[in-house]
This record gives structure tokens, sequence and C-alpha cells, in this order.
């Protein structure tokens, strides 16, 4: 799927060589087991916020203030490549959410 036609250079998320097929279940697998663990935060006076769970953010309440911890991070890979083009004068878009050839699986 091609988000934006008129810029045939795009690539999918598929051609990118993600495949949610695989991922999905490997996501599900990780949140229960990171679920197991969320009542340890009451012993140190947080809690979580469980609408949190398996969003962008995942947020703790720790009392005067919330945490919030992001792991997908498509939206920081954009600054880290503004930041890049600034340092550099060239551009890092072309490789965000982009699997390199050499970290595909061969088998």
């Amino acid at each position: 799927m091609n988000p934006d036609a008129s810029q045939p250079d795009t690539l999918s998320y598929e051609q990118a060589g993600v495949n949610y097929d695989l991922i999905d279940p490997l996501k599900v697998a990780a949140q229960r087991a990171a679920a197991a663990t969320a009542g340890h935060l009451g012993a140190h006076g947080f809690s979580e916020i469980r609408a949190s769970r398996g969003e962008s953010a995942y947020v703790v309440d720790v009392g005067p203030f919330y945490l919030a911890s992001i792991v997908e991070c498509l939206g920081s890979k954009s600054l880290v490549a503004d930041e890049m083009g600034k340092l550099t004068g060239r551009s890092y878009y072309a490789g965000i959410a982009q699997t390199p050839s050499r970290w595909r699986s061969t088998t």
C-alpha cells in the first residue's frame, strides 16, 4: 500500500520488510509478560495507567507526575533525521522505517 501515489518512491511497511503477521503475536506476548509485572509498581507507591497499555506511550503514575515510556518512536526517528540533516547537510528520510538488506533474514 503506497500512502501517497504521487510519490512512487514511497515504500509501504510490507515493502520495507515489516511483517505484521509475525510481529503482532510477539507484541501480544510481550504485553502479557509486561502486564504480569505491573503489580510490582505498587511496592514503590506507583501505579500504571491501564488504558495506556499497548498504546504508543505506556504511562505510570508516580504521584506528583506521570512518566511515559515510548517504544516505537517513528516520530523520534524523524527528529533524529532532522538533526542529522542539520549536522551533515544530507537527508536521512529515505532510511526511516526501512530495514537495510544486511539486517534482513536470509532464511
